[in-house]
């Protein structure tokens, strides 16, 4: 179609009417089973100045593609409905960046230099898909699904549970303010993806990129394509590395880490802890509380600070190339290694253990009667 179009599309009804000009009749359309198929009900827009009310429905699907024009949506009921900016398939992208804020209704820059508006109900499923260049997409406070495509794009949840999607090039992507549970994904390129007050789940992609889980207990996975750092914050997280060399950091909470392959480095923070180094030479690091500590295959580092604690290492072996980094004002300095195990290591149980003091101690499981081989294994800081 050529010329401006007013669309008028009904979801409920099943019924769609769409206008070319003012002195045309309207041409209808039965909507209900294309847009509850696989693949939704697609509109292309045309070069004028298009107009589209939409009265979505659950478990329906419209995507409604801007071209070139100054156009307007009017977005209603709780089915999806998706805006594509930069140029419909098919069409030339808009030679700018995206914009939008949906938040506040608002389309600051549609990639072809126009300004647009929309009004939004906050029961609308929103999704928006940028261009292929640097874009600014923002949702709203209900649910929303943001795609940032190409480009080094920054991707903003808002409130509600959202899926925000970073897509190729070194993206920037929120959560939001909100409480909802998101689900943010970062795509090739380096990426840095921050989770926020609900429980959320950030995974890299190729490249490496840096996550932070924000508040709630949250899941973060690495990608498998470059080391990656991922940070779980507040709250009580679970977090994956990669076969890279990964930093993983628990931060407060009763926090899970597990490395992967190669040399990774692992933080518990506070709070009871359980790090798994994996496969490679890994550094494991308590950061006070109970934490427990598997280093897993390859000759690992369990390093401890004056951090009140009782600590557990599940597979510490000397013959494995596994040390103990100890720092000395754990015991206030002046000690050697077999000084240290002579003064602070016992028997218990068919564990080795080590009581510095009743807030800190350190516990090898299965090393009882070791005491004279383990300063060979100790390593002073």
């Amino acid at each position: 179609m050529s010329g401006p179009l007013t669309v008028t599309l009904n979801l409920e009804s099943g019924e769609g009417r769409i206008r070319k000009t003012a002195q045309e009749s309207d041409q209808l359309y039965n909507l209900s089973a294309a847009a509850a198929g696989q693949g939704g009900f697609v509109l292309l827009a045309t070069p004028g100045a298009d107009v589209f009310t939409v009265q979505s429905r659950a478990g329906h699907l419209i995507e409604l593609a801007g071209g070139a024009g100054r156009d307007s949506y009017s977005l209603s009921g709780d089915g999806a409905v998706t805006l594509i900016f930069g140029g419909p398939e098919g069409q030339a992208e808009g030679p700018q960046s995206v914009i939008v804020n949906a938040y506040a209704g608002r389309v600051v820059n549609d990639g072809f230099g126009h300004a647009e508006v929309f009004t939004l109900a906050p029961e609308v499923l929103l999704g928006l898909r940028g261009g292929a260049l640097g874009d600014r997409l923002s949702g709203h406070n209900g649910r929303d699904q943001i795609f940032g495509g190409a480009g080094a794009d920054m991707l903003f949840g808002a409130g509600g549970r959202d899926t925000l999607y970073g897509g190729a090039g070194d993206d920037r992507v929120w959560s939001g303010d909100g409480s909802g549970n998101d689900r943010l994904l970062g795509g090739p390129g380096h990426d840095t993806l921050y989770g926020g007050e609900g429980n959320d789940s950030l995974t890299g992609g190729p490249g490496g990129d840096v996550l932070y889980g924000g508040a709630g207990d949250d899941f973060l996975y690495a990608g498998q394509d470059g080391a990656t750092r991922l940070w779980g914050e507040e709250g009580h997280d679970v977090i994956y590395g990669s076969d890279f060399e990964d930093t993983l950091g628990g931060g407060s909470g009763n926090d899970t880490l597990f490395g992967g392959g190669g040399a990774d480095l692992l933080y518990g923070g506070g709070g009871s802890d359980w790090l798994y180094g994996g496969a490679g030479a890994d550094r494991l690091q308590s950061g006070g509380g109970d934490v427990v500590m598997q280093g897993g295959a390859g000759a690992d580092r369990f390093e401890f600070y004056n951090l009140p604690g009782a600590a557990r290492i599940t597979d510490f072996s000397q013959a494995a190339g596994d040390r103990l980094v100890l720092n000395t004002s754990i015991w206030g300095g002046g000690l050697t290694a077999a000084e240290v195990v002579s003064r602070f290591a016992g028997s218990e149980g068919g564990d080795l253990v080590l009581r510095f003091s009743p807030e800190i101690s350190l516990r090898l499981e299965g090393a009882a009667g070791s005491e004279a081989e383990l300063s060979g294994g100790i390593l002073l800081m």
